[in-house]
């Protein structure tokens, strides 16, 4: 696997990922709308173990989504560039904003979550699953349960 890196504008935060993301997808949340400036996030899910930060940490920020869960959202406190999202009830995954991506290009999302806020110029992308609202829990939560399965059994 290529290394995913990538950082703030500014180059004060850089990360790395030394696996291969646990699942992509677009939220077009109101509150991923305010945080990314745009009609949507690009995020990536990622195992935290497998996230190193180099040079300063992200500030984080803590909000109350629309999913009505709290997320701390991390960007650089000199350029403020939006990087990651944290959630308290789940520290083993984060969720990077692949516009921080060194190569944003290989972000390829599998889903589009709260589709009833999506602009009506946003066309679903084809081949990705659609939700009204948030991922039912049995759409993320077994991937990424799999994931660390699979990690713990040696496989990954």
């Amino acid at each position: 696997m290529k290394k995913l890196a990538g950082g703030c504008t500014c180059g004060a935060v850089r990360y790395e990922l030394s696996e291969e993301p646990i699942f992509q997808l677009i939220c077009h949340c109101a509150d991923c709308q305010k945080a990314s400036g745009s009609a949507f996030a690009e995020v990536l899910i990622v195992a935290t173990d497998r996230l190193s930060i180099h040079g300063k940490e992200p500030k984080f920020f803590e909000v109350k989504a629309e999913s009505g869960r709290s997320m701390n959202r991390g960007f650089c406190e000199k350029c403020g560039s939006p990087l990651m999202i944290r959630r308290p009830e789940t520290p083993q995954i984060a969720f990077l904003q692949a516009g921080s991506l060194d190569d944003p290009t290989v972000f390829e999302p599998a889903a589009e979550v709260f589709m009833c806020r999506a602009r009506s110029y946003d066309s679903p992308i084809e081949g990705a699953a659609q939700f009204e609202n948030g991922p039912t829990s049995d759409v993320v939560r077994p991937v990424i349960e799999a994931h660390f399965a699979k990690r713990s059994q040696g496989k990954n």
